[in-house]
């Protein structure tokens, strides 16, 4: 029998049961909140719709015997041993999570009303018995280095703590035996079931991400006992990269606010430097550095070279960029080697995908340091525009043809890495600004589908020198023939490019300076702007 044919069969076999469980039941168990789950994530808009569902519920059937059924929860069965050598039934929370931990802290913050807990029955609910309360979210303690789970859980704490008053004096015992779920349990050892049920399954609030999704998809080839430790240590990586990117988000969105424009004087912080993108007009958040390599430059670059147009209507644009990154199919007998981190090679599942991912971050953390990318990054950069959302409209589409000019140098760097950088970075901001001085009505759709940027790449992998490559795009560039814009957008996107250009001036070879000409004139000799 084939290989897939039989881990088909066996997952077949993996008993699969449905039962109902009320909340009691549920957190009685030993529950375990599995490597490959999110951390814990939910807002104030969540938990005060749980809050409110149940606080009508509670007053509408007052006394009476009604059931508030929650939806499905699916949890993983399997048998732990602890440190007494003895086996424990343990649950991994495949879905239901975020739900689990809000009603626990519910449960919680009724119990600490009590005028004195200590006073509590044998068999009443007790915090110090809930094993889900007993999970790490981080630091708990330090106000200054609390991770983000542990920032979540505190502050829906505090709401829940201020919301408890609706609840009048409930019962800890109805919420327990009156709230019920529908329980799908998986058992057996093999937890690519469990994966599988994870990756199809949303819950309520807030959808699974894509990066959600890439982290199990790829720590399902890290399910043997030999690599669990190595499974929940990237596992932990991939966490820490997403929260740090969140946590730097809202320290930026929260003292930018009502501050001067004036940051010449002063030192940019990660965020701040890329901070202006949360306008971006592809609706993808490139501030986030982790969210700016996947999407922003290895995606693209990834199809280009595959001559594929990163506009493919017939691939779902929500789940693009998980369809990209799994795990390319492989023969079971010969397994994958020869793996050089290179842009454009077959994704291999596991740990080389978390590797692959955290060489580009540290690839991109010393290419944002440099002058050409500060150059290329400043062309759509006002900073009195950041602030000022009415005047954003006019250089709506600066960024689309900055982010193609950005992602096209990243592919330089991570070829010939500083080697004549900035006479690559002008070269490339003047073959594709070229594409924007001839639209009349610039939109995403063109610059993104141009056949310009198949030719950059291929050329790009065959160039055993930047000589090579330089060398096309300086011959490229002197046959262009430029409609030179004099008004509107497409001037402001010109002066934004010949302005930032003089940063890099000194620094280039002059050769490349006469190529391109600073100020960009039409090579149209009838054309008066092209006198100038």
């Amino acid at each position: 029998m084939e290989p897939e044919k039989q881990e088909q069969q066996k997952q077949q076999e993996q008993p699969v049961s449905l039962t109902q469980w009320t909340l009691r039941d549920i957190l009685d168990k030993q529950l375990i909140i599995p490597e490959y789950q999110r951390t814990y994530c939910w807002i104030d808009k969540q938990v005060n719709t749980l809050l409110s569902d149940l606080r009508d519920f509670f007053a509408e059937s007052d006394g009476g015997d009604n059931c508030y059924v929650m939806s499905t929860v699916i949890l993983h069965k399997h048998h732990t041993v602890d440190e007494n050598q003895e086996s424990q039934e343990s649950y991994d929370i495949v879905d239901g999570q975020q739900r689990l931990i809000t009603l626990a802290l519910i449960l919680l913050g009724i119990y600490s009303r009590k005028k004195d807990p200590s006073q509590s029955s044998d068999n009443e609910w007790k915090p110090d018995n809930c094993y889900l309360l007993k999970q790490s979210f981080g630091d708990m303690e330090s106000e200054t280095l609390l991770s983000l789970p542990a920032r979540h859980v505190i502050h829906n704490m505090k709401l829940i703590n201020c919301r408890l008053a609706e609840f009048g004096n409930i019962d800890l015992a109805k919420i327990l035996e009156r709230i019920r779920f529908s329980v799908i349990i998986l058992e057996g050892d093999n937890l690519d079931l469990a994966y599988t049920f994870f990756t199809q399954t949303n819950n309520r609030g807030k959808p699974l991400s894509d990066y959600d999704l890439l982290k199990a998809n790829h720590l399902r080839y890290l399910t043997s006992p030999s690599t669990r430790k190595q499974a929940a240590y990237v596992a932990h990586r991939w966490d820490q990269m997403i929260i740090d990117a969140e946590v730097s988000h809202r320290n930026y969105e929260r003292t930018s606010k009502g501050t001067s424009s004036d940051h010449s004087n002063q030192k940019r912080s990660d965020m701040e430097y890329l901070g202006f993108d949360f306008e971006s007009t592809t609706q993808v958040d490139f501030s986030l550095p982790y969210v700016r390599v996947l999407d922003l430059y290895l995606f693209r670059l990834r199809r280009w070279f595959r001559h594929e147009d990163i506009r493919d209507m017939n691939a779902p644009q929500n789940r693009r960029i998980k369809d990209e990154f799994m795990p390319a199919p492989i023969v079971e007998s010969l397994p994958p080697f020869g793996e050089k981190f290179n842009f454009e090679e077959c994704i291999q599942g596991g740990a080389h995908f978390f590797a692959y991912v955290d060489f580009f971050l540290q690839k991109f953390r010393t290419f944002r340091n440099t002058s050409a990318f500060g150059y290329i990054h400043a062309i759509s950069k006002a900073d009195d525009l950041t602030r000022n959302k009415n005047r954003r409209y006019n250089y709506y589409y600066h960024d689309v043809y900055r982010n193609v000019m950005e992602a096209h140098l990243f592919s330089y760097y991570l070829k010939f890495h500083d080697s004549y950088l900035n006479e690559a970075a002008l070269l490339i901001a003047r073959a594709i600004a070229h594409l924007r001085f001839n639209a009349v009505n610039a939109n995403g759709d063109s610059i993104r589908s141009d056949d310009l940027n198949f030719k950059l790449v291929s050329l790009l992998q065959r160039s055993t020198s930047p000589t090579f490559y330089l060398g096309w795009l300086k011959q490229y560039i002197a046959c262009l023939q430029d409609v030179n814009p004099d008004k509107g957008v497409r001037l402001s996107f010109k002066e934004l490019v010949i302005e930032n250009s003089k940063t890099l001036e000194p620094l280039v070879l002059k050769e490349i300076k006469d190529c391109i000409g600073y100020g960009y004139q039409n090579n149209n000799e009838n054309s008066e702007k092209g006198k100038e």
